[in-house]
């Protein structure tokens, strides 16, 4: 009885399990996004530093993020991540992720970057409309990607066609 007590929950437990958790805890997914994005949109420096800023204390997000800088810094371009623990602590970036559970900070943190060629991007519905560039959003199970070209022109980048054609526009 107890054996099939164990049985029952682990069933249960796998089938709440959804991609939609795995996606919004696996930030190895986002970073790999955001280094593709790096190659999509034009900075107006093209300097030999990339400053990528992470709101909030989110471990999961810093490690996947530090482990992208690493494996795809070398060729004349340094990938550096850095942790703003509050809106105040925003900097000097090129780009500011705001993971979804830090989103309420996003509106101080948007205006400090505000009139800089700093792309927003953050994973929670609705930041679009808030002044995020690029918006993580799981559709059909699958990690996707709300994409402003307003907002990101207001920042003074610009975004190739080629990304266009596979965001979600907003």
């Amino acid at each position: 009885m107890k054996k099939l007590l164990v049985i029952l929950f682990i069933f249960i437990g796998m089938s709440s399990f959804s991609s939609k958790t795995y996606f919004a805890t696996d930030y190895k997914f986002h970073s790999v996004y955001i280094y593709n994005f790096t190659k999509y949109i034009q900075w107006p420096s093209n300097g030999a530093e990339f400053n990528i800023s992470i709101l909030g204390n989110q471990p999961e997000a810093v490690n996947a993020f530090k482990a992208m800088a690493d494996a795809k810094s070398g060729s004349g371009k340094q990938y550096k991540v850095k942790v703003a623990k509050s809106a105040g602590d925003v900097s000097d970036c090129d780009i500011l992720f705001i993971p979804s559970n830090y989103s309420k900070m996003a509106g101080d943190a948007m205006q400090k970057v505000a009139g800089s060629n700093t792309l927003v991007i953050t994973e929670k519905e609705g930041m679009i409309a808030q002044g995020s560039g690029i918006n993580f959003i799981i559709v059909d199970n699958k990690l996707k990607f709300e994409l402003s070209k307003t907002n990101i022109d207001k920042a003074g980048l610009k975004v190739s066609s080629q990304l266009l054609q596979m965001a979600i526009l907003k």
